[in-house]
């Protein structure tokens, strides 16, 4: 399959959410994990250093998306690792509380609104992986 060589974890605590994600993902080829929130992320990218994107929900229990943003962008673990925003939160919302909070975004190459729209997720790690990000 095309996508095979791409390892994709999606972490969102919507069941139904993460679901439609990883269901549309698998469909076109994509090497899928997935977690409940940030916590359980980050032990899934410890365990399979293979994985290289996350479709990231930012509001979870445990550790949310900001907090998880803050983790890998100050681990030089995770230096390949690129992340896409995909949130219920609108994009005015996120960026303030990106920039309030002070957390660097060097690995966030994407913002999508909920509800998932896996082709526009589709279309941005396509393009990413043609361009060699």
């Amino acid at each position: 399959m095309r996508n095979s060589s791409i390892n994709v974890l999606c972490i969102d605590d919507n069941i139904i959410s993460r679901l439609l994600v990883v269901q549309m993902l698998s469909k076109l080829g994509y090497t899928i994990f997935e977690a409940s929130d940030g916590l359980s992320g980050l032990k899934l990218l410890q365990e399979h250093p293979e994985i290289e994107w996350v479709v990231l929900d930012l509001e979870m229990p445990i550790l949310d998306g900001y907090e998880f943003l803050k983790v890998v962008n100050i681990n030089c673990y995770y230096a390949n690792l690129r992340i896409i925003v995909n949130s219920s939160v609108q994009k005015d919302a996120y960026l303030h509380n990106i920039e309030d909070r002070k957390i660097p975004t060097d690995k966030v190459c994407d913002f999508v609104s909920k509800p998932y729209d896996s082709f526009r997720i589709d279309q941005i790690l396509q393009n990413a992986h043609a361009s060699g990000i």
